[in-house]
Parts: C-alpha cells; sequence; structure tokens
C-alpha cells in the first residue's frame, strides 16, 4: 500500500525544504520522481537550478533515478511540456503533488493589491493549471491521486498572511469541489496543511522548536494521501507528529420565527449558538499552533 514502485510522483517546489522532504520521501519507496523547481527567492524572484541538481544526486544515491526539471510553475507551456515528457517517458502519472508557492509576510492586509495577485498566481492558479494538464491522463489510466496544500493561516487566521491565506483557501475551496466531481472515479484529489519550520515560515518568528517542527514529520501524511488508500476530499493537517483533519464546522443553529426577522434577534440567537459546546475553535493561528504544541509537549513529557 505504501511502496510506490514503478508509480510516477510529480512534486512541484521539490528543490528545498517539504518539497525536498516529500521526494525523498516517495523516491525511498521506489518511485519515479519527476521534481520541479525553479531555485526563486523567497520574493518569487530568480532562478537557480542547483536546489534541482542536488535534489537528483540524493535521489540517485538511493538508487533511483529521477527526473528534475528547474522550471517556474507558473509556465503553463512549461508544464504541459513537463507533464508529455512525463508521459512518454513513463506511459504513466500516478501522483500529482501540488507544494510549490509563496508565503510572504505584510505589514498590513491592503497594503499591496500586486502581493495577492502574486500570491494566487504561484500557490493556486499554477496548482489548478497544472491539474488541468495532469487529470486528463489519470482518467484515461482510471487512476491518480493529487494532492494541493493548505494553510493553518486560512483556518485560523494571521494578520501577517492575509495574501497567503487567501491562495491557501482558494486551493481548500478549490479541492473541495474537485474531489465531489471525482468521487465516481478511482481518483482522489486532497489537501495537505503542513506546519513544519523551513527559510519560509522563518520569516514569522514563530516560537516554537525548530527541532520539533522538521519536515520529515509532514511527510507521512503525504505518503498517505498519496497511496491507492487515499480518501477523497480530505483537508488534512501535518506537523511535529501531531496529524488531524481540518474541516468547516458549523453549530447548532435557531429558526426565527417570520414575524421576528430582526437583526438584535439574529445578534441575540447568534451569540447563543456561538457560546454552545462541544466545538473547540481558535482565535487565531497562532492561538491553534499553541494549542498543537502544547499536545506535542504533553505527549512528550
Amino acid at each position: 500500500m505504501y511502496n510506490f514502485d514503478g508509480q510516477v510522483i510529480v512534486i512541484t517546489g521539490a528543490g528545498r525544504g517539504l518539497g525536498r522532504t516529500y521526494a525523498l520521501a516517495f523516491a525511498s519507496r521506489g518511485a519515479n520522481v519527476v521534481a520541479i523547481d525553479n531555485g526563486c527567492e523567497l520574493d518569487g524572484s530568480g532562478t537557480d537550478p542547483s536546489f534541482i541538481d542536488d535534489l537528483i544526486d540524493l535521489i540517485e544515491d538511493i538508487g533511483v533515478t529521477p527526473d528534475g526539471y528547474c522550471a517556474d510553475v507558473t509556465d503553463r507551456q512549461a508544464m504541459q511540456q513537463i507533464i508529455d515528457e512525463t508521459y512518454d517517458k513513463y506511459g504513466r502519472i500516478d501522483g500529482l503533488i501540488c507544494n510549490a508557492g509563496l508565503m510572504i509576510p505584510q505589514e498590513k492586509s491592503l497594503d499591496s493589491l500586486d502581493l495577492y495577485r502574486l500570491h494566487m498566481e504561484v500557490n493556486h492558479f499554477a496548482s489548478v493549471a497544472l491539474a488541468q494538464i495532469v487529470l486528463p491522463k489519470m482518467q484515461d489510466a482510471g487512476q491518480g491521486r493529487i494532492l494541493f496544500t493548505g494553510g493553518l493561516s486560512s483556518l485560523y487566521g494571521d494578520e501577517r498572511l492575509t495574501a497567503f491565506a487567501a491562495s491557501c483557501s482558494a486551493n481548500m475551496g478549490f479541492v473541495k469541489c474537485m474531489a465531489r466531481e471525482l468521487e465516481s472515479s478511482n481518483i482522489q484529489a486532497n489537501v495537505i496543511i503542513p506546519a513544519n519550520f523551513s527559510r519560509i515560515s522563518s520569516l514569522l518568528s514563530l516560537d516554537y522548536d525548530y527541532e520539533i517542527m522538521t519536515p520529515d514529520l509532514v511527510a507521512p501524511a503525504a505518503l498517505w494521501l498519496m497511496s491507492t488508500n487515499a480518501p477523497n476530499g480530505m483537508m488534512a493537517t501535518a506537523g511535529g507528529g501531531y496529524y488531524s483533519i481540518a474541516e468547516s464546522i458549523e453549530k447548532n443553529g435557531e429558526t426565527l420565527d417570520m414575524g421576528n426577522q430582526r437583526p438584535q434577534e439574529v445578534a441575540r440567537v447568534l451569540t447563543k449558538v456561538n457560546s454552545g459546546a462541544n466545538n473547540k475553535t481558535f482565535v487565531s493561528f497562532k492561538v491553534r499552533m499553541q494549542f498543537v504544541l502544547k499536545q506535542l509537549m504533553l505527549k512528550r513529557s
């Protein structure tokens, strides 16, 4: 089930951090990894093929021959060419992991519309475009798995990450809808919501133990979500060895009489509903992370 011998797994953002960890994890389990990364700076500028070259050397040391491409995921023509070459070579694409992305902190939520466009182009539109290229080949084969990347800031908020959170929310909503479309097929689409220290998260100055929040403690969730036993339409969180499922929740509401549809009554009802028990909520991404880290430390004590 978790042996990927002969399977072809395409991974974007594979040159460093979490993407590199994914690539090594799948290669060590026999997958033919197709790694894509343009080696850009934190702001998305520049190109450096050395990261993909280093990854290829590491995978070859495992005893597997990977395919590596220094390419920009927003270049649809380049992505089409890579997928076509991959399919011509292997005759199959079993999995697509859309991991490439930017996370640029902001001082104010509305300080730059261009920053929103950049996040959407790299984090969301590029993922959707790549899925559009790959999905028909999976449909022809009658099987496949697609994994998009979400964000905890989309779920719980972070005043520094509004553009990033918006792009991840788009991913999460897209996959929820696509998964419903794929229900009758043998193709699964899911979201992974990682929490790990990286060169990107270092910009946030989060107060946690970097030795706990490592990429290799996210990879097991990706291996499951890309396996033949994968669920469909799931949003799985992973970080530090703590795994959970993120879902939209709605508390039990009340119906107001037709003659009582007034704002003060709505306020009364929703205040009462919001104070109801049985649903755990978090006021922010930071509070949620503090809760998770507390559980991790208790588990390790």
